[in-house]
């Protein structure tokens, strides 16, 4: 996905392998956003300035930046 934060910097981020991370116990919560159609449900919520999915999880532009940043210098 691509993100543009509110520096005007725009990033490409994978969450997959991260997401794979989260969801190493079998019945976690982000075993659900390992599901592609389920992934795409995602939202954006402009006063909390983040992404967020109905189940309940949400990624802070903080922790996406610093995620897309390791991967854009690597």
């Amino acid at each position: 996905m691509t993100l543009e934060f509110l520096n005007k910097e725009i990033l490409k981020i994978n969450l997959k392998e991260q997401i794979k991370e989260w969801a190493e116990e079998p019945s976690n919560i982000f075993n659900e956003l390992l599901n592609e159609e389920y992934f795409k449900t995602v939202q954006y919520d402009e006063d909390w300035e983040t992404i967020y999915w109905d189940n309940g999880i949400d990624l802070c532009a903080d922790l996406l930046y610093k995620i897309a940043q390791k991967q854009k210098n690597n």
